[in-house]
């Protein structure tokens, strides 16, 4: 027992006790620092020195201090921004390229939606591009939309004469001034002949648009000036351009024009006319055109351009101009639920029955979100009241006298109610002008001096931007001109 109890404490022998450590000592100041840092205060330029200071004795953090210090004095000292390694992004500085991405992405939204895009598959494209893109078009360099393969032939050395695609083993023939007429190449007045019929009609492009048309190349060419220069007023009317080329047909008599509405002036083409206007007007909207075998809808501004004598060929100017109008504004407001449907019965149809009628036509117009008044109203404005730069010395706005004398002279100015409802199916032979005072109504929008109806129509422009509906916009600038119309009469002088 004695024994045991004398075990125990060699078991359990106490720790050795263990001193406390001393508390570790503060680090010593730098004192050559701090006094330098004193000594710089607020002077940037005394900064720039220690910073230099600081980075030849090895002290990285005081420098990166330092030099921050610095930029909150001067945001803008360069050498101060690339010793940090920030990063210059048009005269901005960013501390880290994830900071750079972020901005960059921030004004790419904020600029895409300014321009009134649209966020698709990771990409900002125009509210227009979507219907091509799902089809998986491409859009080249000229901004036509090309299939996959058509951009392939770009790719392969290719050319386009207008906007057929030429191997480079032909290009001698373009060179020599020929052709590419079906199979064959041909000269200038062999291909005027091949082209004049409708279902060969040339297809030339221009900047904003491509010339459907059965005219001599030169007339075309003329043509397309004219409805170029018409697309410029347009935009400033609607605030932005279509997205991509605009299609117009332009035929080269009267005669044609009416076979071309009915649909007997080739075999190609339907009847293009729905409602009855072609007869009544130089250019109507083809709202009726649609290909059953490619289910592709061919909707455009129609016109025609009669260069026999110099009196058709001036009228000519008018019909082209008013077409562009149409087109224009269709690039801008579709209705594709109503194409949709109608390439949905072509593909069953199979060219065995009608594709569109007149029923489908009221379906079509009810998607639009611009009011015919207005629609119709641009495409007169760019036809008869537009500042003519042709005519040097000349009153420049002769067009715009021409058009309210011919109101003036004729019916008098109707109520701004009728106008505005536009029935132009029902105006008979007071069908022109009903266009007439819809571009009258334009006119004074874009060119008057009545700050309530500019104001409207800046908010309206920026909202058609923004890509949202307008037809509020539109509603609240038809007020605007409804209480404006005493200055609305003296703009016309009526």
């Amino acid at each position: 027992m004695i024994s045991a109890l004398i075990l125990v404490p060699t078991l359990f022998t106490p720790a050795p006790c263990i001193a406390p450590r001393p508390a570790p000592t503060p680090v010593q100041a730098d004192a050559a620092y701090e006094e330098r840092r004193t000594s710089a205060g607020e002077n940037p330029e005394k900064l720039w020195e220690l910073a230099i200071w600081c980075e030849s004795t090895e002290r990285d953090k005081e420098a990166r201090s330092v030099l921050r210090k610095l930029l909150k004095l001067e945001p803008r000292h360069r050498r101060a921004h690339e010793k940090l390694g920030h990063i210059e992004y048009e005269g901005e500085w960013f501390s880290t390229r994830k900071k750079l991405a972020v901005h960059i992405a921030g004004e790419e939204q904020r600029q895409a939606k300014a321009d009134g895009l649209v966020r698709y598959k990771g990409a900002w494209v125009s509210p227009g591009d979507i219907p091509f893109l799902k089809r998986g078009l491409v859009r080249d360099d000229l901004g036509f939309w090309l299939t996959k393969e058509e951009y392939s032939w770009s790719s392969r050395g290719y050319v386009r004469q207008d906007l057929r695609w030429i191997p480079s083993e032909e290009i001698p023939q373009i060179e020599a001034g020929l052709w590419k007429c079906g199979d064959d190449w041909l000269d200038l007045e062999a291909a005027n002949r091949f082209h004049s019929d409708v279902d060969h009609m040339w297809r030339i492009p221009g900047e904003h648009l491509v010339a459907r048309t059965t005219c001599d190349r030169g007339v075309a060419l003329r043509a397309i000036r004219e409805m170029e220069s018409a697309c410029g007023d347009l935009a400033r009317i609607y605030g932005q351009s279509p997205s991509s080329p605009i299609e117009i047909t332009v035929l080269r008599d009267a005669e044609q024009y009416d076979r071309f509405a009915r649909g007997n002036a080739g075999s190609t083409v339907p009847k293009t006319d729905l409602t009855g206007l072609a007869a009544l007007h130089h250019a109507f909207f083809a709202e009726g055109w649609l290909d059953p075998d490619a289910g592709e809808y061919e909707g455009m501004g129609a016109a025609y351009w009669d260069d026999s004598t110099e009196i058709k060929a001036r009228y000519g100017i008018c019909a082209v101009r008013h077409a562009v109008g149409l087109s224009f504004a269709e690039a801008l407001d579709p209705s594709p639920n109503a194409v949709e449907r109608a390439r949905r019965k072509a593909s069953r149809a199979r060219g065995k029955a009608a594709i569109v009628d007149a029923s489908w036509a009221e379906g079509f117009r009810s998607e639009k979100r611009i009011p015919r008044w207005f629609r119709y109203g641009a495409a007169s404005y760019v036809e008869r009241y537009y500042h003519d730069d042709h005519v040097g010395a000349d009153d420049a706005w002769w067009t715009r006298k021409w058009s309210i004398g011919d109101i003036d002279g004729g019916f008098g100015l109707d109520s701004l109610k009728t106008i505005f409802e536009f029935d132009l199916e029902r105006a008979g032979d007071k069908s022109t002008h009903l266009l007439n005072e819809a571009g009258l109504l334009v006119a004074f929008v874009l060119d008057g001096d009545c700050r309530p109806v500019k104001r409207r129509h800046g908010s309206l422009v920026e909202t058609i931007r923004q890509g949202q509906d307008p037809r509020s916009a539109f509603q609240a600038l038809a007020k605007a001109i409804a209480k404006a119309d005493d200055e609305l009469l003296e703009f016309a002088g009526l």
